[in-house]
């Protein structure tokens, strides 16, 4: 709806009761981020002073505000960004997944400061939870990954935790590893 009735989307909003926990996503696979930012590309579908206008509404509705986006599925950041990629077992390019899409390594120090980068964006926006889709590695022996793979996520949202989370400001993950 932001992309083809954004009034009617401000409409709904205006419309709740407060508190409601209103959960927005703000970047998509591919790493196009639906608000303005200086971290990344915008998508071009969704204006992004739009969605900055919806953020501020709901922000300033009293609603709980939560962002979601997929944490290690990242199109430009991987292009952009080898060494922080997952690569194939060549160890010479960059995985890519079904839907043509680089995942970033959580073992890469570029990649926790890049999701640090983006929490700590959203958090200043006014979001009061971060949710992290894509929040594991792939389960394919198509990459190069020696490290053990639920160890690596488990230690991944530990570090997240204890450098992003406070008493008013929370982190989730959604994936197929259990930690």
């Amino acid at each position: 709806m932001l992309e083809t009735d954004f009034a009617g989307v401000m409409a709904q909003v205006k419309a709740l009761s407060a508190p409601t926990s209103i959960l927005l996503d703000v970047k998509n696979i591919r790493g196009e981020f639906f608000y303005s930012t200086s971290l990344g590309r915008n998508n071009d579908r969704i204006d992004p002073a739009n969605m900055n206008a919806l953020i501020a509404r709901i922000r300033n509705s009293g609603h709980y505000l939560i962002a979601r986006l997929p944490a290690y599925r990242d199109y430009w950041y991987g292009l952009e960004n080898v060494e922080d990629g997952i690569f194939n077992p060549n160890r010479i390019s960059l995985w890519m997944d079904e839907e043509r899409c680089y995942w970033l390594n959580p073992n890469a120090e570029g990649t926790l400061t890049y999701l640090i980068s983006i929490v700590t964006e959203l958090r200043t926006l006014g979001f009061d939870e971060v949710v992290f889709t894509d929040f594991r590695i792939p389960d394919t022996d198509a990459i190069y990954f020696e490290e053990d793979r639920a160890e690596t996520i488990r230690k991944a949202a530990e570090d997240l935790v204890r450098i992003c989370t406070t008493d008013r400001f929370a982190l989730s993950f959604v994936g197929n590893e259990i930690f």
